[in-house]
């Protein structure tokens, strides 16, 4: 387990919330040990003035009653042994009058001002990442409610589309029966030709007849001679391109041969049937038209349709001119003309697509608020630890001022000042914040990720926070594209590097948050992970990010759900180094395909800079402490296993025998498929072995030698009797090895894809167990030439 020796690697959590206040209850026990130290001193420093005063006080008292007379050197001895004891005990009372002061002056005083400063840190701290993590939780819920509001837009538009296939099947077996009844066709035909002459036919307005195009010249006159105007009806509102009754009567008499008001009338109720005007304050349709002043009557959309003009024009302008809500509601009117005439399913795909674009913007913004929020905790936490260490120092320096003032004036309380620095020495600031961490810490980071999830499962542009298996399958690839750009640009790298213990140290040092989620945003939201933009970063940025990208995968490349069983494999077998070795190859055979490859990949080019560096004596350990997390992490975190060594041992034995352990497997796995192909395939597949193993030993014969050696270990020499347990499925549960794999699975009805189901290690090719990051010959020249150069 990674050691958890800072604030900002030891009190994360899920939340944020939890590990933040769990720090800030601890750090305000500071705070009251602050107050306790500075009463018990000051109630010291009054009890000292007292003493002091008081022995002064009875020095004076002791003469009131006495011989007034002045000592000199004809007095009595026990005169003079009284008035020595008598000065002994004023000057006594003097220096703790002093003591006093002094305690007031250099410790009282600064030891209140420092805790002041201290307590007002951490409530700035407190305030600030408070208030962060208000603001990541309300982008939380925004997220969340644009998501459910997506997904209720695509199942909408599910429901419209299964509706419309249900009314084109029943419009198919309608047709299919209609053309079997002759009769039925003949009468639906001669209704659908009335129907649809009577579209087509004139329109009888008043005493005349117009035909289309004559019904539309004279709705498009009278639209653009009437004066239209806006009337407001009490409780009904205001109603637009409306005109009195008068108004119409006199235009009809003059622009059209309508002779008598009678006439002119039934043109206006006409109109009125047609749907081309209706009487307002009317509630439903219709309406009488009548001749006169007090009587409006607004012309309907269909007019303005008939005259090829457009309504909401009018409107638009008309709405502007309203005070406060005017743009507000020429904006909404100009939206509601743009989809008018769009169909309920066309509706609910354009609602679906705009609710789409909102969550994908949703889950951004979260996104970058919980990276903001994750380097303000890293840089708050590592203030506050600076902070708890300098209050614990300023402690240790007070104890050491009180002896000395002590030591200074009383010699005969030498002892309290020597034990006072006994204490002082005891208070040791780091064992203190050692203290903190192993009692109250939450957890280290491990960052939570909310990703964009698509409806239809189409994820295109994310690549931190997705399941590798998913991004292989997307990206058609064994190991993903981050991991293998990242390991070859590093395969490169090397070579230019000055020293061994650089490209060691690339590793092993932590690069700042903010630097590691810049490169994150960049490859994040890229269209594809290159190389061109890993170089416009620092190297041990580029490795940070990727430990970022394992850190927040949704479960380790071994899963969560095998934690406790790697703990009880170096619990039980801790010491037998070969048979340990054997479970953990039977364990990584239960891996899914993406999970193996990629560790392969990460182990294989990890297993080469061991080899081809310097032996640094702690470089395996530092490296297989500084990573476990990234490869191995339980489903939760606890105390109980803040000191847990098994995941860091782990790594190392990865490390040291990892290539020969995949080796095996790609064996293992050769064989099964050799054998379930048949005797007469396997005996071609063995000429062909034959033939390939006769080609790598001439090919070893050449002066050109391979850049490195894999190590290989007698796990066959050393294997255990039959009689001993197996390693497999059978005698382990199949909780441990699969549950974190469904636990991670799309939710729901929706899977990721059935290509990308769990496949069995049998269905390894030779290639799949090599590293992908760059190809074998390139890999060899690159790494034959940082051979050379050391």
């Amino acid at each position: 387990m990674a050691t958890i020796s800072s604030f900002s690697n030891g009190f994360w959590s899920k939340d944020y919330a939890t590990g933040i206040n769990t720090l800030f209850e601890r750090l305000s026990l500071g705070t009251q040990e602050n107050e306790q130290v500075k009463t018990l001193i000051k109630l010291y420093k009054q009890a000292n003035e007292d003493f002091g005063e008081r022995l002064q006080e009875i020095t004076k008292e002791c003469m009131k009653n006495g011989n007034k007379e002045e000592t000199n050197e004809d007095c009595t001895s026990s005169s003079k042994a009284f008035e020595g004891l008598r000065s002994e005990i004023e000057t006594q009372g003097k220096q703790h009058v002093r003591i006093s002061n002094d305690l007031q002056s250099l410790v009282l005083r600064p030891l209140s001002k420092m805790s002041v400063d201290h307590e007002q840190k951490l409530q700035t701290s407190q305030y600030v990442l408070t208030n962060h993590t208000k603001e990541y939780e309300k982008k939380y819920h925004i997220m969340k409610k644009a998501k459910s509001t997506y997904y209720n837009r695509c199942r909408d538009v599910e429901d419209l589309e299964e509706e419309a296939k249900r009314e084109e099947e029943q419009e198919g077996s309608s047709d299919l029966k209609t053309s079997n009844n002759q009769f039925s066709s003949g009468s639906s035909g001669a209704y659908e030709n009335s129907e649809s002459s009577e579209q087509n036919g004139p329109v009888q307005l008043g005493f005349m007849e117009f035909k289309f195009d004559e019904l539309q010249k004279v709705m498009s006159q009278i639209l653009e001679e009437l004066p239209l105007q806006d009337k407001r009806v009490p409780i009904l509102g205001t109603y637009q391109n409306t005109c009195s009754g008068n108004i119409i009567v006199s235009w009809l008499q003059e622009n059209l041969p309508v002779p008598t008001l009678v006439a002119a009338e039934a043109f206006g109720q006409d109109l009125i049937a047609e749907g081309f005007l209706r009487q307002i304050g009317q509630i439903g349709v219709g309406g009488t038209f009548v001749n006169s002043t007090n009587f409006y009557y607004q012309w309907k959309e269909k007019a303005f349709q008939v005259a090829g003009l457009d309504s909401h024009d009018a409107l638009v302008e008309n709405a502007k001119s309203l005070p406060f809500l005017g743009e507000y509601l020429s904006d909404y009117i100009q939206y509601r003309k743009q989809y008018a005439m769009e169909s309920p399913l066309q509706r609910a795909h354009r609602e679906a697509v705009d609710a789409n674009t909102s969550y994908k913007e949703a889950v951004y913004d979260l996104d970058k608020c919980r990276t903001l929020l994750e380097e303000n905790i890293v840089d708050h936490f590592q203030f506050l630890q600076k902070c708890e260490v300098e209050r614990v120092k300023y402690f240790k320096n007070t104890f050491m001022d009180m002896s000395t003032i002590i030591s200074n004036f009383l010699p005969s309380m030498k002892l309290l000042a020597d034990q006072i620095i006994v204490y002082q020495e005891i208070i040791q600031p780091d064992s203190d914040i050692r203290y903190i961490l192993e009692s109250s810490a939450t957890g280290p980071f491990l960052p939570h990720v909310e990703v964009y999830e698509d409806y239809y499962n189409d994820i295109k542009d994310q690549v931190f926070g997705i399941d590798m298996e998913f991004l292989c399958h997307r990206d058609k690839k064994r190991v993903p594209i981050i991991v293998s750009t990242i390991l070859s640009f590093l395969d490169q790298l090397y070579p230019t590097l000055p020293s061994d213990k650089v490209r060691q140290q690339l590793w092993l040092v932590n690069s700042p948050l903010s630097s590691i989620h810049q490169l994150r945003e960049a490859l994040n939201y890229a269209p594809n992970v290159s190389k061109d933009i890993l170089v416009q970063y620092s190297p041990t940025v580029v490795v940070g990010t990727l430990k970022l990208f394992l850190l927040e995968l949704p479960d380790s490349i071994i899963p969560s759900s095998a934690f406790e069983l790697i703990r009880s494999i170096y619990a039980n077998h801790g010491n037998d180094e070969v048979y340990r070795v054997r479970l953990l190859q039977n364990l990584l055979s239960q891996l899914r395909r993406v999970n193996l490859a990629t560790l392969s990949a990460i182990i294989t080019h990890l297993h080469r800079l061991i080899s081809l560096t310097t032996k640094e004596t702690n470089f395996v350990g530092d490296l297989a402490n500084s990573l476990c997390m990234c490869i191995s992490r339980p489903t939760s975190w606890t105390l109980s296993i803040q000191h847990d060594k098994h995941p860091s041992r782990f790594l190392e034995d990865l490390l040291t025998h990892g290539p020969t352990l995949f080796e095996e497997l790609r064996k293992l796995s050769a064989a099964k498929r050799a054998s379930d192909r048949g005797p007469s395939t396997l005996i071609a597949g063995d000429k062909q072995s034959a033939s390939r193993k006769a080609s790598v030993s001439s090919t070893a014969s050449a002066p050109t030698s391979a850049p490195y050696a894999s190590p290989r270990s007698s796990l066959d020499e050393a294997r255990p009797s039959v009689s001993e347990a197996e390693f497999t499925t059978d005698n382990v549960p199949s909780t441990l090895l699969r549950t974190s794999y469904a636990s991670n699975a799309r939710r729901g009805r929706r899977n990721v894809s059935q290509a990308s189901q769990v496949s069995d290690t049998s269905e390894f090719s030779e290639q799949e167990f090599k590293d992908p990051s760059t190809d074998d010959t390139e890999r060899g020249e690159i790494w034959q030439s940082f051979g050379n150069q050391e």
